[in-house]
């Protein structure tokens, strides 16, 4: 995610295989505007943001990602918190599987392409 101008670019959408598009719009959205989910990131990040710095936090996500365990347990609280936000069953279940499927178990799809080619 990225500002560009007045709105904010998510750049990993169009990534996704499948209907799993819709994962990463409902997370974003359900953090940005639902006060209950994004009360629930902030207490989730605020002891990442107390003992790094930002630039120490870029670096730990993208090299370790979800096998950073700080980074994993504020992944898994978010991805929940935007779950329970969502007022359409069939996204919270979408949010849900790739809960499971990822965020749970400390996996990325980059998990997944690289053991498709080991």
């Amino acid at each position: 995610m990225r500002p560009r101008g007045p709105y904010l670019e998510l750049r990993m959408i169009d990534a996704q295989p499948g209907p799993d598009w819709i994962v990463p719009v409902a997370v974003a959205a359900a953090l940005l505007d639902h006060p209950a989910a994004a009360a629930a990131a902030d207490a989730a990040l605020e002891p990442l943001w107390d003992t790094a710095r930002a630039d120490d936090l870029y670096r730990r996500a993208a090299t370790a990602a979800l096998r950073d365990g700080p980074l994993a347990a504020a992944a898994l609280a978010c991805f929940t918190a935007a779950r329970d936000a969502q007022g359409d069953p069939a996204i919270a279940a979408a949010v849900d599987r790739f809960t499971e499927s990822f965020v749970a178990r400390a996996r990325t799809r980059a998990d997944d392409l690289v053991s498709r080619t080991a």
